[in-house]
């Protein structure tokens, strides 16, 4: 059962390789766009943190009032809230792997001032370089481990990924399904083994690499199931359950356990249980998000997005309104509040360009 459990890891490495993807996706419609790297950091930084900042500020307090408290000093709880490697799980657990996105973002901020092809081969040596000496330098150091961390590789292989999509590759539906099946097999094929024996990268990561890969080339070739875009929802506030699942199943734990006595089961009655008691927390946690992601998530991105386009010289065309659909101009407060507003309110591949 713990081994089936691990499998809930792999999430992890899918995410990992996504961002890889969706860095080169939505900085380059195609392969030989410019870089706009200032634009790129504004965009990622206020992606990330403005919401994090939020929910670690909800953590800290429901922690105090209800559950046991975390008893943090200034120092640990504001490199907590910079993401500082060794630091970022402090507060919300996950948080340890957005210290890794963030290292990502700024190689890739420097990288692909070379250009698309250049950056990402230029990435490529670094990572690699990086990983391999990680072997002779201190890897208790939480910033050398994160700068030498084989997880990387997942980054940049998705970003490789990204680059073969705008590149215009393209891979057959049959192999696709073929790769398809091959990232399932994958997964489930790690199930009776203890994960913590193989390297992640190959034991989650490889399968999540596939995984990534086909689903992408297949969506080129037609759309996808309705059923997948009647579940956008669900993507769109993936971050805000990745923030906030941890908070929930902590409250829902404590709200059971002062009301049933049922940690005492044994056999396959604690079995059927306990599944009960996971499907309960993901649905849970999976309606919270949706509804922290369109009263919090998204109207909190699109204020930061607004002032950020304000703060521009409105002489000067900025990028998302010149080149978007819309057509807007950036000399009207309504123009910008739309424009903010539909970075948030797109639909999955669109915001996949864009973010």
């Amino acid at each position: 059962m713990m081994h089936v459990a691990e499998t809930g890891a792999a999430g992890v490495h899918i995410f990992f390789v996504i961002s890889g993807f969706i860095m080169v996706y939505s900085s380059f419609p195609h392969e030989a766009s410019r870089f706009r790297a200032l634009d790129f950091a504004n965009k990622r930084a206020v992606r990330i943190f403005p919401v994090y900042i939020l929910y670690c500020f909800l953590y800290l307090a429901i922690y105090a009032v209800v559950l046991n408290g975390k008893n943090l000093s200034i120092v640990p709880t504001l490199l907590s809230l910079c993401l500082w490697p060794g630091y970022s799980g402090l507060i919300i657990g996950p948080g340890w792997t957005l210290s890794f996105e963030v290292y990502f973002y700024i190689a890739f901020f420097i990288f692909m001032k070379l250009g698309l092809r250049g950056g990402l081969v230029g990435l490529s040596l670094f990572f690699v370089a990086s990983i391999f000496a990680g072997h002779f330098l201190d890897r208790g150091n939480p910033v050398i481990h994160v700068m030498t961390n084989s997880l990387l590789i997942e980054f940049l292989i998705g970003a490789w990924i990204g680059y073969g999509f705008i590149a215009g590759i393209q891979i057959s539906r049959p192999v696709l399904f073929i790769i398809l099946a091959g990232a399932f097999v994958g997964f489930f094929s790690g199930v009776p083994f203890n994960s913590k024996s193989f390297p992640t990268v190959l034991f989650w990561g490889a399968p999540s690499i596939l995984l990534v890969a086909s689903l992408v080339f297949i969506e080129r070739h037609g759309p996808l199931p309705k059923i997948v875009s009647r579940l956008s929802k669900l993507g769109a506030s993936s971050y805000s359950l990745y923030l906030l699942h941890i908070l929930l199943i902590d409250l829902f734990l404590r709200f059971l356990s002062a009301r049933f006595e049922w940690t005492s089961l044994t056999g396959p009655i604690a079995s059927a249980v306990l599944v009960l008691l996971v499907l309960a927390a993901w649905m849970i946690s999976q309606t919270v998000a949706v509804i922290a992601y369109e009263i919090i998530e998204r109207k909190l991105i699109t204020m930061f997005r607004r002032s950020s386009i304000r703060s521009k010289d409105t002489s000067i065309s900025y990028p998302m309104l010149a080149n978007s659909r819309h057509g807007l101009s950036a000399s009207h407060p309504r123009d910008l509040r739309n424009a903010a507003e539909s970075e948030v309110r797109s639909t999955p591949s669109e915001t996949v360009r864009r973010e």
